[in-house]
């Protein structure tokens, strides 16, 4: 009998989410640990069907939402034409995608989702600072903080609760004031106010300075398109 090949030979399987079944390729899935584990298990005995191999007996993914699972499989199966760099997702899918990803823990595409919503510019600040945390995204939770302790007409927006909560509304609008819009004081104060959370996520050090000197947009009335971009392995001392 001929040998499968290693890499080539790829077995798939039927996934339930919702009322929806979806037949894919195996392979994408053992980038997590938990579908790892999961083919691990051994084959039922007795004859008993085996979960995943017939729309019969779907492996169900329970709590989980068809939009958000369409566009994970979006990003763990790109097309030919598209590959992950070309994607052509709107802001709510990547979200989607992001959140499986970072359940599943699949840092790869998780990556790839992250640097994808990082770069689009109609994010607002509010709404990424609640991202970052959401995700534990810890390159953009500074830079995110910074910018909304910056962005007066964002401050004057009640919505901003909505996103970040009355707490740090009430403290980035502090900021601004004492700050006069200026970034790179703005910056300090942030990395003071949200020391815990940022040393927690990861964004800054324990050791980190006070004070960060930030790049000013070279459009003042326009947001730095590299303002998101700081990781939190840059040295913001």
């Amino acid at each position: 009998m001929p040998d499968r090949h290693s890499d080539f030979y790829w077995e798939n399987m039927v996934v339930q989410v919702e009322n929806t079944l979806f037949h894919v390729p195996r392979h994408g899935f053992a980038q997590s640990e938990a579908f790892q584990a999961m083919f691990r298990l051994p084959a039922p005995k007795g004859g008993k069907p085996v979960e995943g191999q017939s729309d019969r007996h779907p492996i169900v993914l329970e709590g989980y939402k068809v939009k958000d699972f369409e566009s994970f499989l979006k990003l763990l199966y790109p097309s030919m034409e598209s590959g992950v760099s070309g994607l052509n997702m709107t802001k709510e899918e990547w979200v989607g995608a992001l959140k499986l990803v970072t359940i599943w823990q699949m840092d790869k595409p998780r990556g790839y989702a992250i640097t994808k919503l990082m770069s689009m510019r109609d994010i607002r600040p509010a709404e990424a600072v609640n991202l970052a945390r959401e995700y534990r995204i810890s390159k953009w939770l500074l830079s995110a903080l910074v910018e909304l302790a910056v962005n007066r007409s964002e401050l004057e927006d009640d919505g901003i609760e909505a996103f970040v909560g009355l707490k740090t509304a009430f403290i980035v609008r502090g900021i601004y004031l004492r700050a006069n819009g200026g970034r790179p004081r703005a910056c300090a104060m942030v990395k003071e106010k949200f020391k815990e959370e940022l040393i927690e996520i990861g964004a800054i050090k324990k050791d980190a300075a006070a004070t960060v000197d930030l790049p000013l947009p070279a459009n003042k009335n326009k947001r730095s398109r590299h303002l998101y971009a700081i990781s939190s392995d840059d040295d913001l001392s």
